[in-house]
């Protein structure tokens, strides 16, 4: 007989976990988050906190790691709802602080749960809401392969980006094979080869996958095919989709820019907000 790897009872023969159990983990989970998220919106919550987390976590068969990962996941679901004004506020920051030692999620976790980089997003948006500059929020590679100006500031670099020029091509429907005439020694022309009508068609020109940097005064870009400076004064057009950020600068033969495999949330606010000022 096998026993049950969350309860610890007999689980029948060949079989190691129970159907109730597995069912439980998995509620526990989801309630440990919700939980979270919960009490950091109602500060009047934070009584007794850990303690229901942890009757969570031993109701649904957790580890400690397990408990905080998901403790940690919560929190994120917490600083989400906080922004939705893009403004992370003392009193909100001080009630993460909290909740991260409660929970004992330690750097480490912070790191490989993507809280650490949820909390450099939530203070980078609250600074450039109070038109001031973001700086010491991350780190800056010392290889960056951009040049950037004394005047500026870099405010958020993203790995791997993928950049497409949307452009348009020329394109002709209606053609036949014709008939040729000869109309001079070596020159023939085939009567029935007209091209038919033409049709307008865009297509994406990929421009490469690389580094994407914002910073006080341009959006930046560096491939291997390719590299861009877009001085975010010149940007006519910012628009979110579900999968990727399009810009446009201003120019007649500018052709948008979309911008994919990235946070489009956060990097068209951070855009807009740097189009609004700081300029420094």
């Amino acid at each position: 007989m096998g026993k049950c790897v969350y309860c610890g009872h007999s689980a029948g023969l060949f079989r190691r976990k129970h159907i109730r159990c597995v069912e439980r983990h998995h509620k526990a989970k989801a309630a440990i988050e919700n939980s979270v998220s919960d009490t950091l919106g109602n500060s009047a919550k934070m009584d007794g906190f850990f303690d229901r987390v942890k009757e969570l976590s031993l109701s649904g068969f957790l580890t400690p790691e397990e408990r905080q990962y998901h403790s940690a996941l919560g929190v994120i679901k917490g600083l989400e709802a906080f922004l939705d004004d893009h403004v992370l506020s003392d009193e909100e920051y001080k009630m993460l602080e909290v909740a991260i030692q409660e929970l004992e999620i330690d750097a480490n976790l912070q790191r490989s749960s993507g809280l650490a980089k949820r909390i450099a997003m939530a203070l980078t948006l609250t600074k450039l809401n109070k038109g001031e500059v973001p700086t010491d929020i991350i780190a800056i590679p010392d290889n960056l392969p951009f040049l950037i100006q004394k005047s500026e500031t870099i405010v958020w670099i993203f790995d791997r980006v993928s950049v497409s020029e949307r452009t348009t091509q020329v394109q002709y429907q209606g053609s036949s094979s014709g008939v040729s005439i000869r109309i001079m020694r070596g020159v023939y022309y085939r009567t029935g080869a007209f091209r038919g009508h033409p049709v307008e068609v865009e297509k994406m020109k990929s421009m490469g996958r690389g580094t994407l940097a914002f910073t006080t005064k341009h959006v930046l870009f560096v491939s291997n095919k390719t590299s861009l400076k877009i001085p975010i004064s010149k940007l006519v057009a910012i628009q979110a989709y579900e999968n990727g950020l399009q810009i446009q600068r201003d120019g007649v033969r500018s052709k948008p820019i979309l911008l994919t495999e990235l946070d489009v949330w956060f990097a068209s606010n951070v855009l807009s907000l740097l189009f609004e000022g700081p300029e420094a």
